[in-house]
């Protein structure tokens, strides 16, 4: 059996759909066998309606377990006092035609008020791990409890959102089936794809007074079903929102449109200056772009403003890096100061093999400080010291003091230290570390290193090494203890 698998295929990311998707994980094999249920309403498009309560023929009574045959051989589900016996009977139906139709049936005699009760009962055999024991497994209840929603929205949305949307007044922490804002979220999107202005006006009367974690994603599918429709409307409807849900709400806006309309997206993400997050959203177009594109994606992340092109830079710059590290490299170099930090960042998290190593250090040499190059720089000693010992180390010698050098300086007295060749110099450099507190660590590191596989060695240099002083042998000579 799979473990740790989403159940999305019928629905959420991969058909693009964004009503109700229950989200099912099952942990690892000796563990408590355990399938979670929750709600989401991702995706960019609007909410698929599951399919129509309908189907024809079936057998009788195919699965179940003491279940009354009905009309056409369709089994009677009662609405039991306590629901997981009924949703216990739906599961029991083998053939799923059949469970729809029962499902119909039992959907029309379910009372409004017991609504919430009926998800509380999935999601409570969920969280026992009680699917499996039935036809179909989880897909089974996810069409369940997806199937509901759509008839309980297309009954009555403002009924089932009452009702989920918070306990009774003056029962705040005491309702039996509790606030379930996925629920709600889901709910509020099915509604806002059959009539939007009604869903808008719900969530202005109903939801916007809540706190900003209560309201966000209700807030993310009404955004997305408006940037639809009328994008600079969206917008402006999130510019309203609370501040500490608008970032992620426009971050959806922004996917969606993306989807439907690229060129839209990118004309909001350059104008909506004041809307969070926008430097994450434009790296993550980037990225996107770039999975097929990535020159293309790069020449469209360095022509951004200066506020989004770093961060985009790094989502375009990815991809080709792994695709042609000598193609990025060339790229980075024609790019502006703050976009070249960006890019050597990127391209010292590609694995780096000594070949590359000397095609990044002239870039690193001209490039200015910036967090980025001094990682570059790290990362590029730490390699070419395990090829190139003495030269990596001339190298490093003749940089200028500052960040760049001190990251080169701990790339180097590490792998110098981890690869047994010469630890005493490894340690003699990391010694030199200008910055006090990134000397400090780094000293720990390697001493720590070099005591795993020679102790005595380490606690002899840490005791006598003129280039510590008192303070350093306190800290690092219980670390060369086995």
């Amino acid at each position: 059996m799979v473990r740790g698998v989403i159940l999305g295929a019928v629905g959420g990311v991969v058909l693009g759909g964004g009503a109700m998707w229950w989200l099912m994980r099952r942990q690892v094999e000796g563990e408590a066998r355990r399938l979670g249920l929750g709600m989401m309403a991702q995706g960019a498009a609007g909410p698929r309606v599951p399919a129509p309560l309908a189907g024809g023929g079936g057998r009788t009574g195919v699965g179940t377990s003491g279940v009354e045959a009905g009309a056409g051989g369709v089994p009677v589900v009662p609405v039991a006092d306590d629901l997981e016996v009924s949703f216990k009977a739906l599961l029991a139906v083998g053939d799923p035609s059949v469970r729809q139709l029962a499902l119909q049936r039992f959907l029309e005699a379910l009372p409004e008020d017991r609504w919430p009760e009926f998800f509380v009962a999935g999601r409570e055999m969920g969280d026992r791990g009680e699917f499996d024991d039935y036809p179909g497994g989880g897909l089974a209840a996810l069409g369940i409890l997806e199937t509901a929603l759509a008839f309980m929205v297309q009954q009555s949305p403002e009924g089932l959102l009452d009702r989920v949307a918070g306990a009774p007044a003056g029962a705040e922490g005491k309702d039996p089936f509790g606030r379930d804002d996925q629920v709600v979220a889901s709910a509020l999107r099915f509604w806002a794809a059959r009539d939007l202005p009604a869903a808008l006006a719900y969530f202005e009367r109903s939801l916007s007074p809540l706190p900003p974690e209560k309201q966000t994603e209700a807030a993310k599918g009404l955004a997305r079903e408006l940037v639809k429709q009328d994008p600079a409307a969206a917008f402006a409807w999130i510019r309203q929102l609370p501040e500490a849900s608008r970032g992620s709400v426009a971050h959806g806006a922004f996917q969606t449109l993306s989807h439907i309309d690229s060129e839209a997206a990118l004309r909001y993400l350059v104008s909506e200056k004041d809307l969070p997050n926008r430097d994450e959203f434009a790296e993550q177009m980037a990225k996107g772009w770039a999975a097929t594109k990535p020159e293309e994606a790069l020449a469209w992340a360095r022509g951004l403003p200066d506020d989004l092109s770093p961060r985009a830079v790094v989502g375009a710059m990815e991809h080709l890096a792994q695709k042609d590290f000598a193609a990025a490299l060339g790229q980075a170099v024609t790019l502006a100061p703050a976009q070249q930090d960006a890019a050597l960042k990127v391209l010292a998290d590609t694995r780096l093999d000594p070949s590359q190593v000397s095609g990044l250090l002239p870039l690193i040499e001209q490039a200015p400080e910036g967090p980025g190059r001094a990682e570059a720089a790290r990362r590029s000693l730490n390699t070419w010291a395990g090829a190139d010992p003495e030269a990596a180390s001339a190298w490093v010698a003749a940089q200028p003091a500052g960040p760049t050098r001190d990251a080169a300086i701990q790339g180097f007295g590490a792998a110098v230290v981890a690869s047994r060749n010469d630890p005493e110099a490894g340690l003699e450099w990391t010694a030199s570390v200008n910055d006090p507190g990134e000397r400090r660590t780094w000293l720990g590191r390697n001493v720590k290193s070099w005591a795993a596989y020679d102790p005595d060695a380490a606690r002899a240099w840490v005791q006598s090494s003129p280039r510590l002083n008192d303070a350093d042998r306190e800290v690092l000579l219980p670390l060369t203890r086995k």
